[in-house]
């Protein structure tokens, strides 16, 4: 891969985030803000100037062909903001620029207004609080695309207004899961996506006691059912994924929140351990 972070055509052509989002703009069901988060900046930053093609293009499907795409793919496309600062925090005269790209949207579906904020985290507080009341003005055909390999150190304000889409690194290899583990992992997806915070907690040391599994393998076993789960909503018709989509996803954030909780706990225990061990 070149490291040029709008060139979609980089992507297979069979990528099925891509075509997650190519069925949700066909039906315009699109979420004015999203959130694009997980390891890998480049592969992010691809799906997202995807999903941007496929907004400004002339024919609706990120031909790479058309004008509209070419000039995309160069950053010349007057109409998408890319901001990119890499090692800079983004400053409040940069948020500026963003609400006066906006704010001269037509509100026409055959005239979008794009921002593109790659790794968001470089926001400083200041201008954090600035994006949050663009958030609240945002026209028809206004959309805000965000990416971030640290979305725990993201504002809760900036989290709870935005739309999160976890996006696999593509160059990471496939992990390998032991039998129990695979098990686990269907027990968590039957049971673990309809209980609160306290619940999978509980369910995480009664599963301790009766499969005789580390907490690192627990741990496993929750993010492989979380992948399963958003593979199989994504491998669905697009309206009806979107739907069971919509109702798992606090499900899915309670269970992630818990898994960090977890780590912290046995990251403490793995310290402690080791002082008594000297």
């Amino acid at each position: 891969m070149t490291d040029n972070p709008l060139d979609y055509s980089q992507l297979h052509q069979s990528n099925t985030d891509a075509l997650y989002f190519e069925a949700i703009v066909n039906f315009r069901k699109l979420p004015p803000v999203l959130l694009f988060h997980g390891r890998g900046s480049l592969h992010k930053c691809l799906v997202a100037a995807k999903l941007c093609a496929l907004l400004v293009c002339k024919i609706k499907k990120a031909c790479g062909e058309c004008h509209s795409c070419l000039a995309l793919k160069q950053d010349r496309y007057p109409s998408v903001l890319f901001i990119d600062n890499k090692e800079r925090i983004i400053s409040v005269e940069e948020t500026l620029s963003i609400k006066r790209h906006l704010s001269s949207a037509s509100g026409a579906p055959s005239d979008p207004r794009i921002v593109f904020i790659r790794d968001v985290e470089r926001l400083s507080e200041q201008s954090t609080n600035k994006l949050l009341k663009i958030f609240e003005e945002l026209t028809p055909f206004s959309f805000v695309f965000m990416t971030t390999e640290r979305r725990y150190a993201l504002l809760e304000t900036l989290l709870s207004r935005s739309v999160p889409y976890f996006l696999k690194n593509t160059e990471e290899k496939e992990p390998l899961f032991t039998e129990k583990v695979q098990k686990l992992a269907i027990t968590f997806r039957e049971k673990a996506f309809n209980m609160d915070y306290t619940e999978v907690f509980e369910l995480c040391d009664e599963l301790k006691k009766d499969s005789q599994l580390t907490l690192e393998e627990i741990i496993e076993a929750q993010e492989l059912a979380l992948n399963q789960t958003y593979k199989a909503l994504l491998h669905e018709k697009a309206p009806k994924a979107i739907a069971k989509l919509a109702r798992k996803r606090k499900h899915i954030v309670l269970l992630r929140k818990t898994i960090l909780d977890q780590k912290i706990k046995l990251n403490k225990a793995l310290v402690l351990e080791s002082l008594f061990i000297n």
